[in-house]
């Protein structure tokens, strides 16, 4: 399931259901982003799921550029507003990769997987993600981050 990462600001092209990842590039590379358990060398700091992938990655735009659209984005805008980011990510890349789903309650299920995996490796959620879905549900809690 190889999907290339795209820049934030390039349209989808797509807007049916999808699970989709939002990560930061330094200088061509994913930045290193130090986590709870372990380093996330892929530099990961949004999973999400949405049943129109075009109409979120404009919100996510918006959130991230104007504080308001998609919860994620306007966490990032504050961070940049509030917080040390620009020290950290001098010229930070936002990229996304997205995969096709068929309905919501698949776009539900891989989300819940992905992010689990994630907590599995790191021992938290992605930077901007404020939730584990059905954390309480062992289903997901197996599969491996890929």
């Amino acid at each position: 399931m190889d999907v290339e990462w795209i820049e934030i600001a390039e349209p989808a092209n797509y807007n049916g259901s999808a699970v989709y990842e939002i990560r930061i590039v330094e200088r061509g590379e994913p930045a290193i982003i130090d986590r709870f358990l372990a380093s996330d060398d892929r530099g990961i700091i949004s999973i999400g799921m949405t049943t129109m992938m075009e109409t979120r990655r404009r919100k996510f735009v918006s959130g991230m550029t104007r504080g308001r659209g998609h919860s994620e984005g306007n966490l990032l805008f504050r961070i940049r507003q509030f917080a040390p980011f620009d020290q950290k990510f001098p010229k930070p890349v936002l990229q996304y990769k997205f995969f096709k789903v068929k309905s919501k309650e698949e776009a539900d299920r891989m989300e819940g997987h992905r992010i689990k995996a994630y907590v599995r490796k790191f021992g938290e959620v992605p930077p901007l993600n404020s939730a584990i879905p059905k954390r309480y549900d062992e289903d997901g809690w197996q599969e491996e981050l890929g």
